[in-house]
C-alpha cells in the first residue's frame, strides 16, 4: 500500500515542478532543489506594495517572483521603472552577493506572490549548486 501525499509533501512537489520551468532551477540537481524549497516561504504583497527598499542595511532574503509582477524602481522622487520580474525571476541578487544595500526600489506591480529564502540559505545554496552559483554569478 502506498501512503498518501501529506499535503505539505503535495505543495513541495508542486513547488519543485513550479521552479524547474525556469533557470536557474531547472538545471539544478533534485536534491538541491528539495533542500531549497524546504526553505522558502510565501509572502504576498498587493499591487503598489514594496517588497524591498533602496538603500538602507542588506536585504535579508532573496525573492523568487511565484506569480505577479514586481518592479524595480530607481529611488528618488521620479520612481523611474528599471526592471519588470515576472515569474521564475530572482532579486536582489546584486546585493545579496557583494552584502550591501538594495540600489533599486521592489514594487508589486501587480498583486504578487513571492518565495523568499533567508539571506544565510541563499548562501549555503550559492556553495551547494553548481548551477545555482553560476547562474547568480556570471549573469
Amino acid at each position: 500500500m502506498v501512503p498518501p501525499f501529506s499535503s505539505a509533501s503535495s505543495l513541495a512537489h508542486a513547488t519543485v515542478d513550479a521552479l524547474r520551468q525556469h533557470l536557474p532551477f531547472s538545471g539544478m540537481d533534485e536534491a538541491d532543489l528539495a533542500w531549497l524549497v524546504e526553505r522558502l516561504s510565501v509572502v504576498y504583497q498587493p499591487q503598489g506594495a514594496a517588497l524591498l527598499e533602496a538603500g538602507g542595511p542588506p536585504p535579508d532574503a532573496l525573492f523568487i517572483v511565484k506569480q505577479g509582477v514586481v518592479e524595480g524602481v530607481a529611488p528618488g522622487a521620479e520612481a523611474t521603472r528599471l526592471l519588470q520580474l515576472t515569474t521564475g525571476e530572482m532579486f536582489p541578487l546584486g546585493a545579496l552577493l557583494t552584502g550591501r544595500a538594495a540600489v533599486n526600489r521592489y514594487v508589486a506591480a501587480s498583486d504578487a506572490f513571492c518565495y523568499r529564502l533567508a539571506a544565510a540559505d541563499f548562501h549555503t545554496l550559492l556553495g551547494r549548486s553548481r548551477a545555482f552559483s553560476d547562474f547568480c554569478t556570471r549573469r
